[in-house]
This record gives C-alpha cells, structure tokens and sequence, in this order.
C-alpha cells in the first residue's frame, strides 16, 4: 500500500476544524498529521512536519493568505488549499498571489474536499481552477455557475456537519 497523502488542517474555528480532521482521517488515501488555529501555526507545521497538502482558514489570526505566502517560500513543496467562508474573488485573487494551489468555500462537502485533495496532490501545476479539479468538485462548481467551489449540494454532509437541503 502506497504512503498515505500528509494532511494539516488550519482553522481557528475548532468546530469546523475537526470535521475537516475526521474527514480527512476517514479516507484511507489520506492521514492527518497536525492541526492548528493560525497562520503561526501552519508556517511552523509546514516546517516541522512538512504535509503534502495543507488547507488553510483564509481569515483567522494571522491570515491563511499570509501564512500560504510564507509557506510557499519556505517550503515549496507543501501545497495550500485556501478556504474561505466567502465566494469572493479577491480571495482568489490573494490566494494565488500567495502561492496556494486552490481556493474553496467552507461550504463544499466532505466529497468536494477530499475530491480537492486528490486533485492538489496528483497535479504538478500550482494554482488550480475549476477546470482542473476532479469531476466531482469541477461539477459542484459549473452547477453553481462559480469560478470556484461554492456550499455544498443538497443532501451532501457539508463539513461543519449539517446537511444542506
């Protein structure tokens, strides 16, 4: 069996973050290796554990935008996933400027982030849009008419946990 794919999660919302935790770790493909609650911890994670992929809250203490910039100059093979709570495409804009491979909003399902995941990780490229994510996030994103993930589909587990309707 091959390595797992390393995972940190960043979010300073702990509710949120142990969805993202739980998740993750329930994908066999996939292991959480640390968590932390601001852009200082991910900087100092990337460093100290250096995952493969980390998503990032783009707006807690300590922005994810600075901590992804921070990353990717420091190490270079760590990818970001930005995610925002905001379909706004400043944040898509700050997060490419940053350095991060994608950018998403809290309200994917748990399939859209892990389908994200698979999709950061297997590409060699940088900054990924819709047209490069799996088929399951890409469709999630031209159903909406968004450049960009958006909430989740109705009857999908989102991941704060709730099913949207």
């Amino acid at each position: 069996m091959p390595e797992p794919i390393r995972v940190a999660v960043i979010d300073d919302h702990a509710p949120y973050r142990n969805g993202v935790v739980t998740t993750v770790n329930e994908a066999v493909e996939f292991e959480v290796v640390a968590e932390g609650e601001c852009g200082t911890d991910a900087v100092r994670i990337a460093r100290d554990y250096h995952p493969d992929i980390m998503p990032l809250d783009a707006n807690m203490p300590v922005s994810g935008i600075k901590a992804a910039r921070e990353i990717s100059r420091t190490c270079p093979t760590v990818k970001t996933i930005l995610l925002s709570s905001y379909a706004e495409s400043e944040h898509l804009t700050a997060a490419r400027e940053a350095g991060a491979s994608t950018c998403l909003t809290k309200g994917i399902s748990a399939a859209e982030l892990l389908a994200t995941l698979r999709s950061v990780h297997f590409h060699a490229r940088r900054w990924l849009d819709s047209s490069d994510l799996a088929p399951a996030v890409n469709g999630a994103c031209r159903q909406r008419g968004r450049p960009w993930a958006g909430s989740g589909a109705p009857g999908i587990r989102t991941m704060t946990g709730g099913t949207v309707r």
